[in-house]
């Protein structure tokens, strides 16, 4: 999954996720620890764009990423269904 590492790829990603007008996960995960989002490699984020008052955890259960039409992140449980995008 993609993993956007600046404003610029993150840029490129959300023309994606308007493209298709749905959100799409990200590969960053906080499973290991909640409320610290890792890259798959484990390590920190060194960019992020998460949307005011995210990442909550709402329900307690949102370990995923997903990036919005306006490039903002939101944390999401992991088994919704979101668009996929592969490291690009």
């Amino acid at each position: 999954l993609a993993s956007p590492r600046s404003a610029a790829e993150n840029a490129a990603l959300q023309q994606l996720v308007i493209a298709q007008n749905e959100a799409a996960f990200l590969s960053m995960i906080d499973s290991k620890m909640e409320g610290k989002f890792t890259y798959p490699t484990g390590e920190s984020l060194v960019y992020s764009n998460w949307a005011p008052g995210e990442p909550n955890d709402d329900g307690g259960s949102e370990d995923c990423v997903e990036i919005f039409t306006n490039g903002k992140w939101n944390d999401r449980a992991c088994g919704e269904k979101r668009l996929v995008v592969c490291e690009f």
